[in-house]
């Protein structure tokens, strides 16, 4: 191979990682148009999606969310549950949760328990239409499952004493947050499952995203107008919060101009490539 065909290669090989870079950004930022700010030690975020097909709701403090941090808990920032989006299209749900949880939890000596006793997150809730609470889930507490969806699978609340097993505030119904993975039917996999460090810290510590999109056939392919309740919290309940969607099946987020041109240019240098070589 020349020089001048290595270039050529070089630079259409260099235009598809561009472009692909570009691509690659956040379902909260992409999807949702939420890009998290903090002023002094608190949000300053708009909270509300750009698509008008979503539905969010936020527990924010100084947001006028309904949820205040539980009484007695030091330390509290840690379990809060800021903000939630769903939206969909024909053939997919998108969700994001904005959360001060952290991945792999908190230490339970930051509270008076043994340093053993991990305060962590818990698995995602799905309700469908008129099906139970739980019918299905969204594994995020074991890291060998992470994204995996099942049905009818066993739930337990699993912190005993400690925290809250109707919520913080009260629920009014049983909240459980550990979902066992090979007692129901596996669905299918949440694809770009992430949960990752956003790069905010509020109020002393770091805000964490959880999101991917669901395949609409692995919770039944629910039909337009169909209702979907996803219920997240901590494992212990120290906060918690819901967020309703009804099906849509709103069109897919349409790529950037730029991304397009510069697949475009990937294209044809790829196809002058082929030409000289």
């Amino acid at each position: 191979m020349n020089k001048r065909k290595f270039l050529i290669l070089f630079f259409t090989m260099s235009i598809f990682i561009f472009s692909f870079s570009f691509s690659n950004a956040t379902i909260l930022q992409d999807h949702f148009g939420i890009t998290l700010s903090v002023s002094g030690q608190d949000f300053d975020n708009s909270w509300v999606p750009t698509p008008a097909s979503a539905d969010y709701s936020v527990a924010n403090w100084d947001t006028g969310g309904i949820h205040p941090s539980p009484p007695g808990w030091d330390n509290a920032e840690v379990f809060d549950v800021e903000a939630m989006y769903l939206d969909d299209t024909a053939t997919d749900v998108y969700f994001a949760i904005v959360t001060s949880m952290r991945e792999d939890g908190f230490p339970g000596d930051m509270w008076g328990y043994p340093s053993t006793r991990i305060f962590g997150p818990g698995d995602i809730r799905l309700k469908i239409g008129n099906g139970p609470l739980r019918e299905y889930g969204i594994e995020i507490i074991d890291d060998a499952n992470q994204g995996e969806i099942w049905k009818d699978a066993t739930w337990t609340f699993d912190q005993g004493g400690a925290g809250y097993p109707m919520g913080y505030p009260d629920s009014g119904h049983y909240m459980k947050t550990n979902m066992h993975v090979g007692t129901g039917t596996k669905t299918g996999d949440v694809s770009n499952f992430a949960y990752y460090d956003a790069g905010v810290v509020e109020r002393g510590y770091a805000t964490y995203v959880i999101e991917g999109i669901i395949p609409k056939a692995a919770i039944g392919n629910p039909g337009k107008n169909t209702s979907i309740i996803m219920e997240w919290s901590p494992d212990c309940n120290n906060d918690w919060l819901d967020v309703g969607h009804n099906m849509g099946g709103s069109t897919p987020p349409v790529p950037e101009p730029s991304t397009i041109m510069l697949i475009g240019i990937g294209l044809v240098g790829m196809y002058f490539a082929g030409r000289k070589i």
